[in-house]
């Protein structure tokens, strides 16, 4: 369980750092991006592990458990999409997209999966896990369709696809986030 401790003050690090950057370039269309909320809500839940750290309480693992299905996403998103319409170059190796994309995902995946051994997760939480990703697509398909967002993944720009691809894509994220979340808690052991 210490090198979980150690995992989540190194994740709190470097997301702080990656904030800091990530602030000083974009100010506030920081929230904009789901990459950027799932590194956010992975600084709050570092924070939290370390401060309840051996705590044995359900809903910090819980807030993990989110934060990894969430960070997941995010870095499938960036292999599969990002990384082939924009280039490695600019999706990973500029600023501080290396922690948002890369870094700090693989460490939350490892430490959830492999050190977070305790306590043990209902099935229920994998439900709980696709809220914050359906809230942002949510969020985030009305402001498109207002035209008052373009994008800004290419999947969300609804006026730039048919009507059933944006289906399409939906039905892909929502449904690979439920399944992440399966797969990280059966890898957890749970």
């Amino acid at each position: 369980m210490t090198a979980a401790l150690i995992l989540n003050i190194a994740i709190l690090v470097m997301e702080v750092y990656a904030f800091i950057k990530e602030f000083h370039y974009n100010e506030m269309e920081v929230f904009k991006y789901y990459t950027n909320l799932s590194n956010l809500m992975a600084l709050i839940t570092s924070a939290l592990f370390i401060i309840f750290f051996n705590s044995g309480y359900e809903w910090v693992k819980g807030l993990r458990f989110i934060t990894t299905v969430m960070l997941t996403v995010t870095l499938i998103v960036v292999i599969t999409v990002l990384i082939p319409s924009e280039g490695f170059t600019k999706m990973v190796l500029r600023g501080q997209l290396l922690y948002f994309h890369v870094l700090c995902p693989l460490l939350s995946i490892i430490s959830f999966i492999f050190l977070e051994k305790v306590p043990a997760l209902p099935a229920y939480w994998n439900w709980i896990a696709l809220i914050p990703t359906l809230l942002y697509g949510i969020i985030a398909i009305i402001l498109n369709i207002k035209k008052i967002w373009n994008g800004p993944y290419p999947f969300l720009k609804v006026y730039k696809q048919p009507i059933h691809m944006s289906v399409i894509w939906a039905v892909v994220i929502i449904g690979g986030s439920f399944g992440i979340g399966v797969l990280l808690r059966y890898l957890n052991g749970l």
